[in-house]
């Protein structure tokens, strides 16, 4: 994110300020079938208490049908709208082709481990390492075994000889989904299960907090709702509106907008097909370089824009009535700062 400012002074300063700001360690936890209304203070009370510290950010974030799991886990990682053919291969999960965060944050020398539903490791074969464990998500009856062997891999990523083994790691559980086809949406067993949830965080937050302070990310999210039968698939509010929680605002996001926020704070470049926009404002405490990180990640999403929108991008900088090396600046853009092109851009893409 550095090619954005082209003084090296400034570049240095950028360098240093950004290196304070990076995580050591992010933590994925992504909760299968986590619709909006199963997140409260009695739920899920450890993480409810976080965002009342100020330690969380939660947010309500807008999943695109359709609502099957092979097609969010494409929308989360690309930032892409997934279409409806993409139901078809639901069951026959081939490997994502399209630029996506998991071959970004790879490439860029993260060391990632996985534990979940083995979607991931078809997904993205070869990008997670061997101690990542798949588990098969198609026998819906089963909601307990199935997030045992979760969290007994995930503890074991926890474990002091280990924890310095990755950067990234990725959680996918299933058995509240699994509840829900079994047993419906308004069993017993989901409160069962988000009290079983909530206790993982507050693990994951614990072990992470004993061995590197406060310098680490958790985000936990759901990959779609469900209905009060237990379904999903549709566009019902209940299958469309899940929680996104960044644990370390506007009150409202789209789930797309996950790329771009990791994007930045992993040093890697936004994937190519996403449409979301930082949230890096709404999630950075106060401090002397909010506003700067800010401004920057915001500059990140300008060009990413540009880009996206087939219009040759070679500088960060708009001068007025200028073309600034390939950059074609419209007439409504003259003269203004870059946040103004970024407001402009994001207004557009809104509309998509």
């Amino acid at each position: 994110m550095e090619f954005l400012i082209q003084d090296s002074d400034c570049r240095n300063r950028v360098r240093s300020i950004l290196k304070r700001e990076e995580h050591k360690k992010l933590v994925i936890m992504l909760i299968d079938a986590w619709q909006k209304s199963f997140f409260n203070e009695t739920s899920m009370p450890f993480l409810a208490k976080l965002s009342s510290l100020g330690n969380a950010k939660i947010f309500e974030a807008n999943v695109q049908p359709p609502t099957v799991t092979m097609p969010r886990i494409k929308a989360l990682t690309a930032g892409i709208v997934p279409s409806f053919i993409d139901v078809l291969f639901n069951f026959a999960s081939v490997a994502v082709t399209e630029d996506n965060l998991i071959d970004r944050m790879k490439a860029a020398g993260k060391r990632l481990v996985f534990c979940g539903d083995d979607t991931w490791l078809r997904l993205f074969p070869g990008r997670f390492n061997s101690h990542s464990v798949g588990v098969v998500s198609f026998y819906v009856s089963d909601y307990t075994e199935v997030d045992d062997n979760v969290t007994r891999c995930a503890v074991k990523q926890l474990i002091p000889r280990n924890i310095g083994e990755w950067d990234v790691m990725v959680l996918h559980y299933l058995g509240l989904d699994h509840i829900g086809h079994s047993l419906g949406g308004t069993h017993g067993q989901i409160v069962i299960k988000l009290a079983e949830m909530d206790r993982m965080v507050k693990k994951i937050y614990s072990d992470l907090n004993n061995f590197y302070g406060d310098n680490f990310l958790i985000v936990v999210l759901g990959d779609h709702g469900m209905t009060g039968l237990g379904g999903h698939g549709g566009s019902s509010f209940s299958e469309t509106h899940v929680p996104l929680a960044f644990v370390d605002g506007t009150p409202v996001a789209e789930k797309v907008d996950l790329v771009p926020t990791l994007s930045f704070l992993n040093h890697v470049a936004i994937p190519q097909g996403s449409l979301g926009v930082s949230l890096i404002g709404s999630i950075m405490h106060d401090g002397a370089s909010k506003n700067f990180i800010t401004l920057l990640s915001l500059g990140m999403n300008t060009l990413h824009f540009v880009n996206h929108s087939n219009v040759d991008a070679g500088s960060s900088y708009l001068g007025e009535g200028r073309v600034t090396k390939g950059i074609k600046v419209k007439k409504r853009w003259s003269g203004q700062p870059m946040i103004g092109l970024y407001l402009d851009l994001t207004a557009l893409q809104r509309k998509l």
